[in-house]
């Protein structure tokens, strides 16, 4: 749930910030319909892959500083 509210936010920050350009249209309906979609498909699946990795990284980063102190505590 943390993901999905992180990146839909992301998602919303982008679109405000994002500078308004006209691109050419393609040539037929279908490739305007199907084109757009599948790079901003594609570039959001990047990000969510992106985050959950920082996420996993902050997790390992916690458990070894855990794992740390404890054998501190248990040296001493």
């Amino acid at each position: 749930m943390r993901l999905f509210v992180t990146c839909r936010w992301r998602i919303n920050i982008r679109k405000a910030l994002s500078p308004t350009q006209k691109h050419d249209p393609p040539t037929t309906k279908e490739q305007a319909e199907n084109e757009p979609k599948v790079d901003e498909e594609d570039r959001l699946l990047n990000e969510m892959e992106e985050l959950t990795n920082v996420m996993d990284r902050k997790k390992k980063r916690a458990k070894k500083l855990l794992a740390k102190r404890r054998a501190k505590v248990f040296s001493s």
